[in-house]
């Protein structure tokens, strides 16, 4: 499959064309998704004074800022999981009689692993908020 284009995605939206069935990923089913909206709105909305001249730099970054925030979310997970099961997987080769020294001698600092976990999550939460009221710096 050739990479999603906005020409191709422009020629299916002009000619309100479906692309075949099972081309497109899921992504590119959702990218195609956003232009389809996109090209719905501009279609409906009547702009007086015109676009400003980098309109589709800034839509096409969003799009892409979205689908990056989504694989990052997909990221954390896959790597939570990896950690536990890499935990278990060292559990059980070093014998589970190890692992009960060294989690008793962890358990006085489980509050500061619990605050830091909330530390973590807090910042990464703060940082997409901010990011979002902070002033596009693509209009240059």
């Amino acid at each position: 499959m050739n990479e999603l284009n906005e020409e191709r995605i422009q020629r299916w939206l002009d000619e309100k064309q479906a692309p075949p069935k099972g081309e497109l990923s899921s992504a590119e089913e959702e990218a195609l998704e956003a232009y389809r909206l996109l090209n719905n709105r501009l279609a409906t909305d009547i702009i007086e004074d015109g676009l400003p001249y980098n309109f589709t730099i800034n839509v096409t970054a969003k799009i892409q800022a979205h689908q990056q925030h989504i694989s990052n979310i997909l990221l954390y997970f896959i790597l939570a999981a990896l950690l536990i099961v890499g935990i278990a997987i060292v559990g059980i080769l070093a014998d589970f009689s190890n692992l009960n020294f060294v989690l008793t001698a962890l358990m006085p600092y489980r509050y500061v692993f619990v605050f830091s976990a909330i530390c973590i999550a807090a910042v990464l939460w703060a940082g997409e908020k901010l990011k979002h009221k902070m002033p596009n710096t693509h209009d240059v």
